[in-house]
């Protein structure tokens, strides 16, 4: 089956003010200040469209949705909690008229739709041609600098309207595409996408918010990495008896000193774990370029991890994760400073370390594991014949 894409939209209230996109949280302030639902999100009603999703009638499409918002309200570490109205939209939304719901600039009206564009056309608006095949959603939060006020999910019916032409027209069973909803309603809660196991080609070890779907339904259940940005954004009382936090800067040697750098994916892997015990954030992830304090500029945060012993590592966000389907708070991926690969942290970090050897970090519930430094090698290793690339 032909890979399809999730997309995100950010609308903000301030058109003064510059909010940006990150890795773990979607949007953040100058200040690097985490922006999100108020009142630990305890309390978000999705109110539904009254038309139907491709070839399901409105009581099959609002059966989809209703069917995985316990994906979301069933985490104990958290206090989010969704439902749906008990009054639709009061119209079928299609390409004709979705600017009367999806307005710009935006107009508050306590109103969090989930638009059903039934055969892809208003994606196609949005996105452009050929669009409608290739996006299988999209989704986002209104906010200011302060809060995350309102939200809005569009679902593409043409991945369910019956005629599979491969390429041409993907088609998804319900089961799948309810791992879609869970994506968006991702979205529409503050979460950006992630970059975990990007190269396997399938998505049973990947987060729910990996950018690129390519069928199943293991995105309908939440990964640990899931899990553990809702519940650092959406604190219960059980969060600090559950998770712990790794924390530090990614860096590169400039002159004679390391300088934060951003857009670099760091991973933390369960020592002994499975391939999906793995918990990520994008360095700089809450650092606004130009006008964000400096020294945000190579911090990273991987919050919500459980306790253990855990591997550090780092790597490039893929190239073709870009725009709305970007990863962390950089539209267009970032190279490593040549000649570094992907490499992990050790306990003698340094510009020309051996990229392969490895440190373990421990992780206590209720505590934060800081100072976890990585620096990008960008040196020739002393006595080495060839630059350390990690292979």
């Amino acid at each position: 089956m032909r890979p399809a894409w999730m997309c995100v939209f950010l609308v903000t209230l301030l058109a003064s003010t510059q909010l940006a996109e990150a890795g773990g949280p979607m949007v953040f302030a100058d200040d690097g200040t985490i922006i999100k639902w108020g009142s630990g999100a305890s309390s978000i009603i999705l109110t539904l469209d009254q038309g139907g999703l491709g070839a399901l009638d409105s009581v099959a499409a609002d059966t989809l949705v209703s069917n995985v918002l316990g994906v979301w309200n069933g985490v104990p570490e958290s206090t989010v909690n969704l439902s749906i109205a008990p009054v639709d939209l009061g119209q079928d939304i299609d390409h004709t008229n979705y600017a009367t719901v999806l307005q710009s600039p935006p107009v508050l009206d306590d109103i969090n739709p989930v638009i059903y564009d039934s055969d892809g056309q208003i994606i196609e608006d949005l996105f452009g041609a050929g669009a409608g095949n290739q996006v299988l959603g999209y989704a986002g939060p209104i906010h200011t600098a302060v809060n995350i006020l309102e939200a809005f999910v569009v679902l593409n019916g043409r991945m369910l309207d019956g005629i599979d032409q491969g390429p041409l027209n993907p088609e998804y069973t319900e089961m799948e595409f309810e791992g879609v909803i869970v994506h968006e309603i991702g979205h529409a809660l503050g979460l950006d996408h992630a970059q975990i196991n990007a190269l396997d080609g399938s998505n049973t070890d990947q987060p729910t918010m990996f950018p690129i779907y390519y069928g199943g339904t293991a995105i309908r259940s939440l990964a640990p990495d899931d899990i553990g940005w809702l519940s650092f954004m959406y604190p219960s009382a059980q969060y600090a008896a559950s998770f712990g936090s790794i924390s530090g800067e990614v860096l590169w040697r400039v002159g004679m000193g390391n300088v934060g750098y951003q857009g670099i994916n760091v991973i933390a892997r369960l020592v002994g774990g499975a391939r999906i015990d793995a918990h990520s954030c994008v360095s700089g992830y809450v650092y606004s370029q130009d006008i964000g304090p400096a020294g945000l500029k190579g911090q990273y945060l991987i919050p919500g991890v459980p306790p253990g012993s855990y591997t550090v590592e780092v790597e490039e966000i893929l190239d073709s994760f870009t725009g709305a389907s970007s990863v962390g708070p950089l539209e267009t991926p970032i190279d490593f400073p040549p000649p570094a690969g992907p490499e992990y942290y050790d306990a003698a970090e340094s510009s020309y370390d051996d990229p392969s050897s490895t440190a373990p970090v421990s992780v206590a519930a209720g505590s934060a594991t800081s100072g976890t430094d990585i620096i990008l090698n960008t040196q020739k290793r002393l006595g080495a014949s060839r630059w350390p690339l990690f292979e």
